[in-house]
């Protein structure tokens, strides 16, 4: 049995020259140590970034289209009071979470930048109906038949007084 330093050297090293093939094994190990460190370390840092950059590319671009509807909006001429009345409402609403969207816009999230941005899409959308070509609006004046109702209501009355009686 080797009991030195030298002989257990001996007995149970590998007596290997170093040649090509062992260089590409070290090579290798170092890289496959080196892509670990990186998938470690590195990818979520770029990961993170790359969040952020979405994160403020979809802020950004919510803040534009924000601009261009509050430009937009004023320039609305519409045909009577009923149409007035639904521009108004739009407006109101507009202005409110456009108020609301800037006081908070730091603070905002990805999810909620991308909620308001559909909300305001959706205004940019009634905005594209009311200055198309046909324009189209969400409120109608119902005509009602007068006749019909008063006519209905005087059969109700004629039953309530004969079953009171």
């Amino acid at each position: 049995m080797a009991t030195g330093k030298k002989d257990l050297k001996q007995y149970f090293s590998c007596k290997r020259k170093p040649d090509i093939v062992t260089g590409i094994a070290i090579g290798l190990f170092l890289i496959v140590i080196l892509l670990q460190v990186y998938l470690i370390v590195f990818l979520p840092v770029q990961l993170r970034e790359g969040e952020a950059l979405a994160y403020n590319m979809a802020r950004d671009k919510m803040l534009r289209d924000i601009d261009k509807l509050r430009s937009a909006l004023p320039k609305v001429k519409m045909p009577d009071e009923l149409a007035e009345g639904e521009l108004q409402m739009t407006k109101s609403a507009f202005e409110r979470l456009m108020l609301y969207t800037r006081e908070h816009r730091d603070g905002l999230d990805l999810a909620q930048v991308s909620e308001l941005a559909q909300r305001f899409r959706m205004f940019d959308f009634m905005l594209q109906r009311w200055t198309a070509g046909k324009p189209q609006y969400y409120l109608r004046r119902e005509k009602i038949d007068q006749k019909k109702y008063v006519r209905m209501l005087e059969k109700r009355i004629q039953e309530q007084e004969t079953i009171s009686q």
